[in-house]
């Protein structure tokens, strides 16, 4: 309802936002995001079996052509279910193996033929 007297307004305005705004954190949205990538790094190393912060948690594409985006891009502007079907087409390293795999020190793609194809065949 407008108001001639702006500090009237003001106050309506205050007290509407105080009786029904919810809190930031209850609307879902990029909290919501940021604790599925969060859970998400709480595992191990995938590598090296080493249990960090998740900071210290780096998702790796396996296959880099299938890429939409980084998970950090999706957190800001993609859905929850992007976010998930994009770390599902990672690995989850610690900090120190990923630079090993961009490095080359370090070879990721033999140790999941393995665990896809037992046998070797």
């Amino acid at each position: 309802m407008p108001y001639k007297d702006r500090n009237r307004q003001r106050a309506y305005q205050q007290e509407w936002q105080k009786n029904n705004r919810k809190p930031r954190c209850d609307q879902g949205g990029a909290i919501t995001k940021r604790n599925i990538i969060i859970s998400a790094k709480s595992k191990p190393c995938e590598l090296c079996g080493g249990t960090f912060h998740s900071s210290a948690m780096h998702f790796h594409h396996i296959d880099p052509t299938t890429k939409i985006a980084s998970i950090s891009q999706l957190e800001r502007r993609g859905s929850v279910a992007k976010i998930i079907e994009e770390m599902n087409q990672c690995i989850l390293v610690c900090a120190n193996c990923h630079a090993e795999v961009h490095a080359g020190v370090r070879e990721i793609f033999k140790c999941h033929e393995r665990e896809s194809n037992p046998q070797g065949q």
